[in-house]
């Protein structure tokens, strides 16, 4: 009766183990799929950038600004599209190491990105408008993570409104790289999250998409 017991007790266990190594195992697998598909998002996205910036230097030599806009405006669209993905991702379960570089990669892109908007706007005299959502990545509390939600669905919903007359570009503005934290001191980002709309007018607070379509105005 007791080496019977044993057995069972030592099938269980060893069951047991199979079980976890196997949940250990499929968690690597999947974790691994979603870097591969974000490093190939990134690389394209970065392919895609160079592009329209060398078509943005062309422009000192006269070749179409309306087709360095437009590019423009298409790589603003998958910047924000791509940045969605990348958050369905973090949201699915435990924000890895692996995750947090893509997504540092991703910001670095987007505020080159961003520097590149403000050169073709300039001498192209673009009519779109720049509006850059400076949100916490690292740890941000409760609060700030209830805040942060009701800032993207708005700007989800500008984004769908407003469609090519934006270029809505979340970059996060607590992440320790120079450029960023250039970034958000040459225009005075103290608080997160920030919405930020042609340089100038900054919202630290906001309840509807009306209060930024008549700014836009």
């Amino acid at each position: 009766m007791f080496k019977s017991q044993k057995y069972v007790f030592l099938n269980a266990l060893i069951l047991a183990v199979f079980i976890f190594g196997v949940g250990i195992a499929l968690g690597y697998w999947f974790e691994g799929l979603r870097v591969a598909k974000i490093n190939n998002l990134y690389t394209q996205a970065e392919l895609n950038l160079l592009d329209i910036k060398i078509l943005s230097d062309y422009t000192n030599y006269n070749i179409s600004c309306e087709n360095a806009i437009q590019n423009n405006i298409d790589f603003g669209n998958k910047v924000y599209e791509e940045a969605k993905i990348l958050e369905d991702y973090e949201n699915a379960e435990r924000i890895s190491e692996s995750i947090k570089i893509q997504h540092y990669k991703y910001d670095l892109l987007r505020t080159l990105f961003f520097i590149n908007s403000l050169k073709i706007k300039k001498q192209c005299n673009a009519g779109y408008h720049n509006i850059v959502y400076f949100y916490k990545y690292e740890s941000p509390d409760l609060d700030t993570k209830a805040k942060q939600k009701v800032f993207s669905n708005i700007l989800l919903e500008l984004k769908r409104n407003q469609s090519n007359r934006i270029m809505l570009i979340p970059i996060a503005g607590d992440i320790s790289f120079s450029s960023v934290k250039l970034l958000t001191q040459t225009y005075n980002i103290t608080q997160l999250p920030t919405i930020m709309i042609d340089e100038k007018i900054k919202i630290t607070d906001i309840e509807s998409v009306q209060e930024i379509e008549s700014l836009l105005r």
